[in-house]
């Protein structure tokens, strides 16, 4: 299997129980949110499914699918992106409490490198349509200045910037290549 997890391969990423993905909405982060935003708008990102981890139908799959599209990422793109602390990315998304905008970013990275099957499962036709759903919800969350932690946004778009959608969209590679390379001057991280 070439670059892909499959539903065989289903060992958890997390070695735990219950999965923390079964809510909707992560634990804190609602309140960020709902601080942040009107309630129009949240309405309106609620609607897009934004704060959807993973999408409803696939909560009754046996198969962990969030966590087999993670594990993909850190199986096939983390080692060339080497760019989050996995095991603080690990904690957090066990804790609930989690940036929606980096899980959006990551599950679009990853979900290039898990098998048709999971991405049928997940209710998707095919692997450029799950991409395309989470690095929408990704964009999403960043135009409504959703994700204020400058780390989670440096590591988001550099993820996005590596998910080849080949249709015509706004915000292409370049994009978030720029936005990366702002904000790593934000951060002073081009000294190191």
């Amino acid at each position: 299997m070439n670059g892909t997890i499959s539903r065989n391969q289903s060992n958890s990423l997390l070695q735990e129980s219950p999965n923390p993905a079964s809510s909707s909405t992560p634990l804190g982060y609602s309140t960020i949110i709902s601080q942040q935003l009107d309630p129009i708008d949240r309405a309106f990102l609620a609607g897009k499914g934004v704060f959807d981890l993973p999408p409803q139908h696939c909560l009754q799959v046996p198969l962990v699918t969030c966590e087999a599209i993670l594990r993909a990422h850190f199986d096939f793109v983390d080692p060339f992106a080497p760019i989050m602390d996995r095991p603080s990315f690990i904690r957090s998304y066990k804790s609930g409490c989690y940036s929606l905008f980096l899980m959006h970013a990551t599950l679009a990275s990853g979900a290039m490198h898990v098998s048709s099957d999971i991405i049928l499962e997940c209710g998707f036709g095919s692997r450029l349509g799950a991409q395309i759903s989470f690095s929408s919800k990704a964009t999403l969350l960043y135009d409504f200045g959703c994700e204020t932690d400058t780390l989670h946004l440096l590591q988001g778009c550099v993820l996005l910037g590596g998910v080849a959608i080949p249709s015509v969209v706004e915000k292409d590679c370049r994009y978030w290549l720029y936005n990366s390379i702002r904000l790593i001057t934000r951060l002073d991280l081009q000294k190191e």
